[in-house]
């Protein structure tokens, strides 16, 4: 059975109301995926070098899909504008979520994984892959199977349930106050606000009602739509 013939099987049952009952062979194929997509990030970068032309493409066609693959994969530092411009997978069929522009960060993308898109803050100075201090970022799943089967959802050993001003449902460790889930009530969707040390209750459920789609903005035209 063929990666894609699996994924497709089971979002059809997700739509249908029944889960796979595949926890362990879903989440591989996740793994699967992002491995085959880093496969590609180094293949495109062995090939940007070979100048054999194994796929007949010239070397400035390799390096702009070799950019595009880095960016899918969360490895590229983007600014708000070539963030609203940054295509998702077609795999995706939901929206990315942030918390608005903020004054002198920057960002990366990462939508490798099916059912699951984030868009990473960083601070002047910080990195991509921080080991110290990670980075405020903000996830969104398709929905709550996909949230339930990602590597880090949220565990919460003192789980707080309350409702925003939007209606939408938080969920956060009162112990730990470094992550809110936001199960939001005009979708099916999901949000994981991560943040990169304590923060307050109040901050999780001001950001919780400042959350908004990426713009999506067209790199031809420079109009954006949400």
């Amino acid at each position: 059975m063929s990666l894609t013939f699996q994924y497709l099987k089971n979002r059809k049952a997700i739509s249908h109301g029944k889960e796979p009952g595949l926890h362990g062979s879903h989440y591989f194929l996740f793994l699967t995926i992002d491995a085959l997509a880093t496969f590609t990030i180094v293949l495109a970068t062995m090939l940007s070098f070979s100048g054999h032309g194994v796929f007949n493409r010239s070397a400035g066609s390799l390096v702009a899909s070799q950019k595009v693959y880095l960016e899918h994969a969360g490895a590229t530092v983007l600014n708000v504008a070539q963030l609203e411009s940054h295509v998702p997978l077609a795999m995706h069929s939901g929206s990315r979520y942030w918390l608005g522009a903020r004054n002198g960060y920057s960002y990366t993308t990462k939508c490798t994984i099916p059912g699951e898109m984030t868009v990473t803050y960083l601070r002047p100075g910080e990195t991509i892959t921080d080991p110290i201090n990670p980075p405020l970022s903000v996830t969104v799943y398709e929905n709550e199977m996909f949230f339930a089967q990602a590597p880090h959802p949220l565990n919460a050993e003192a789980p707080v349930t309350m409702t925003n001003s939007r209606g939408d449902v938080l969920t956060f460790d009162a112990a730990k106050l470094v992550g809110v889930k936001v199960s939001l009530s005009a979708s099916s969707e999901v949000v994981l606000i991560r943040y990169p040390e304590p923060t307050s209750v109040a901050t999780m459920i001001k950001d919780s009602e400042s959350l908004m789609k990426v713009p999506k903005k067209n790199s031809a035209m420079g109009e954006i739509k949400n």
